[in-house]
């Protein structure tokens, strides 16, 4: 079985902190050539979708596609190119041996940083790499990370990935007014603990 992880990005067109910056530093920091993230990458594929609403963002909407809807509100309906793409991509990959092991949707909001996690009865059921997560960055941080639970009926990207292949995900919410400098360095630390929590439920067994 080849495991995988998938990043999404730029749903919302204006949320570059979490949605661009964020995610680049994220995603730097799992391709970097450093020994953690190399041992990462033999375990784990990467999926990145990183401008999600390539049209939205030309346009400069607030929101929505070139269609006038909210992506992020279109991952139960998947009525939109955009969102279709995905599901198109991630489940051939699946059909074809991948296991989807975790998610990142990212973006940005006037009150983060945030991490969107699940609800207390999916967490129960979880292989509990979020709580692993959240507690090696506040290890190695001192900083404590804001987790808002919501309900996994919500037709939001992180959800369908956890409904549909039963894995772990967050929405990872950066703020609107932070240092781009802290942000950036977030990231980098985010993404490092989270190659050191995977690797080690990986070589647990765990996964």
């Amino acid at each position: 079985t080849k495991n995988a992880i998938v990043l999404v990005a730029r749903q919302h067109p204006p949320e570059i902190p979490g949605g661009t910056i964020s995610f680049k530093a994220f995603y730097n920091e799992l391709v970097s050539n450093t020994k953690v993230a190399n041992a990462f990458r033999e375990k784990f594929n990467i999926y990145a979708f990183p401008l999600l609403n390539p049209d939205g963002a030309d346009m400069g909407n607030w929101r929505h596609n070139a269609n006038g809807v909210d992506l992020n509100r279109d991952w139960i309906d998947f009525s939109q190119p955009e969102t279709k793409t995905v599901k198109s991509y991630i489940e051939t990959k699946v059909n074809n041996g991948t296991k989807i092991q975790f998610a990142i949707d990212f973006h940005t909001s006037y009150s983060g940083p945030y991490l969107l996690v699940l609800d207390s009865i999916n967490a129960t059921k979880s292989k509990k790499i979020i709580p692993n997560w959240i507690q090696k960055i506040e290890d190695n941080l001192s900083f404590k990370v804001e987790a808002r639970r919501r309900s996994q009926k919500l037709p939001y990207c992180y959800n369908y990935f956890i409904n549909k292949f039963g894995c772990e995900a967050v929405t990872y919410e950066e703020g609107d007014e932070i240092d781009r400098g802290i942000i950036k360095k977030r990231a980098k630390r985010y993404a490092l603990s989270f190659m050191e929590i995977m690797i080690k439920k990986y070589n647990n067994n765990e996964l």
